[in-house]
């Protein structure tokens, strides 16, 4: 079963490419400004790379391990 703790938490990942990382503070005011405040991301984490499958998608599995 699946604590609350650990899956009602809403986190926003972002692969980084070549270029450095936006601001934090810029993030928030962007996500404030085009979303409501409930789905904001309560925390932001920065990833070299979003794992993919060979289709191209999201490997949902491998990028929920990191989160657990």
């Amino acid at each position: 079963m699946r604590s609350s703790a650990t899956w009602d938490r809403v986190v926003g990942v972002i692969g980084r490419g070549a270029d450095a990382p936006p601001a934090l503070a810029e993030l928030d005011r962007l996500c404030r400004s085009h979303i409501s405040g409930y789905k904001c991301p309560k925390e932001i984490q920065f990833m070299a790379a979003i794992p993919k499958n060979h289709y191209g998608e999201i490997d949902k599995k491998i990028f929920a391990s990191f989160f657990v």
